[in-house]
């Protein structure tokens, strides 16, 4: 996959802007880290990519067609078929165990619907939770693990629906030197099986693990 970023800029009164003019060329089986103080628009970039908000001007080419979305309908579908979301928060759903914050993703998935495919979507949850060294997990809930134990449970998460594209944005901000290291090593390890893997961060670590780095300046 190829994702070409052309002019893309946001303004919220269009005299302000928090991203402007930035082209660039994202491709498969490489990692790109995001870097550049407060402000610069690096978190906006990912949710403009991530379509969790719209551009103002620019255009958006995946594989040399331009990315034309409308509707928010069609927008949840292109999301669901293609990206894969890491928040710093974790955002785990505190009252399902970890095996069922797994699957949350799979319940909407077209492949997986249906209560038929109740045990596809199971095996599916428990695969990502051994790849991730967490299945000795999968019946405790969120509150139960550390914070490092929680972010993998949330890579897990975002790759349930087998995503070409990772965004990750503040991965590690709230983990100890160590689990982050262990998470920038889990996203390099992605871009192995093909995946495009996007990290905002503020993090210096990430530039031992990131093929390409993309630093954003204030005007």
């Amino acid at each position: 996959m190829k994702i070409e970023i052309l002019n893309l800029s946001k303004t919220y009164n269009q005299k302000d802007y928090v991203l402007r003019d930035f082209s660039y060329t994202f491709e498969s089986g490489h990692f790109y880290a995001i870097m550049g103080p407060s402000g610069v628009g690096k978190s906006t970039l990912l949710h403009i990519l991530g379509l969790l908000d719209e551009k103002s001007s620019g255009e958006i080419r995946i594989d040399g067609q331009t990315l034309t979305v409308q509707g928010e309908e069609e927008r949840a579908d292109m999301r669901l078929l293609t990206f894969g979301f890491v928040f710093q928060e974790f955002f785990l759903n505190p009252k399902l165990t970890v095996l069922e914050n797994v699957m949350v993703p799979l319940h909407i998935h077209p492949e997986y619907q249906g209560k038929e495919n109740w045990d596809k979507k199971r095996k599916r949850a428990k695969e990502l939770l051994k790849q991730f060294q967490i299945d000795e997990y999968e019946n405790r809930y969120p509150n139960e693990l550390s914070g490092g134990e929680q972010q993998r449970v949330g890579i897990a998460r975002a790759l349930a629906n087998n995503p070409e594209v990772i965004l990750a944005d503040e991965p590690t901000g709230n983990l100890d030197e160590k689990n982050e290291e262990n998470i920038f090593s889990y996203l390099k390890a992605l871009t192995e099986e093909g995946k495009i893997v996007i990290v905002v961060s503020h993090n210096e670590t990430v530039k031992n693990y990131a093929d390409f780095i993309i630093t954003l300046r204030k005007e």
